[in-house]
């Protein structure tokens, strides 16, 4: 199916498509329009993407200490994404309580940064006097969100909202695992 929409500042028919139908007759649609390019435009909504993250900050890096261990290390610095503030209530009555108190833009708020450090610690245990051409089994002690700061992902955006600002979920708080895996 093809559809193709455009916009004049007059009423005329300004763009047909020809399509096939599941039938297989080719039809023609005329698509009109009374609204210009410019109206569109500026009536668009305006503010920050839902995914606009202004910086973002990532270190990684291992270090080799001889036959003893190595040592692994992630740090992510990310700034806030943005958050939508609505009324909860249906203004412009178009059946969805989606519509922002007047003067606000899309996404207007700054939701709080990301930080997470992860550590690693490893160590290989050679199986045979082959060395590393032989099996292996390493031993490592991994650990996540080692500041344990607490990461929030979703927030609540409607004002008339007891709970607006408020997170309502975050990523896991501090863990550790311990691996063994075996090479061969």
């Amino acid at each position: 199916m093809l559809l193709r929409l455009a916009f004049a500042a007059d009423r005329r028919n300004i763009s047909s498509a020809r399509r096939n139908t599941p039938w297989g007759r080719p039809t023609t649609t005329r698509v009109t329009s009374a609204i210009s390019l410019e109206t569109a435009i500026s009536q668009a909504p305006t503010g920050r993407s839902d995914n606009d993250q202004r910086h973002k900050f990532d270190l990684l890096g291992t270090f080799e200490a001889g036959k003893w261990f190595d040592f692994g290390t992630v740090l992510s610095l990310y700034s806030g994404k943005p958050v939508n503030i609505t009324t909860g209530s249906d203004n412009n009555r178009d059946s969805l309580a989606l519509d922002r108190p007047a003067g606000i833009s899309r996404n207007s708020l700054h939701g709080p940064s990301y930080i997470n450090l992860d550590l690693n610690l490893a160590h290989d245990v050679f199986l045979t006097k082959a060395g590393k051409k032989g099996p292996v089994a390493t031993i490592s002690i991994n650990s996540f969100n080692v500041l344990n700061h607490e990461n929030d992902v979703a927030y609540i955006g409607v004002i008339s909202s007891p709970f607006f600002g408020h997170a309502v979920a975050a990523q896991p708080p501090r863990s550790m695992q311990i691996n063994l895996q075996f090479k061969f």
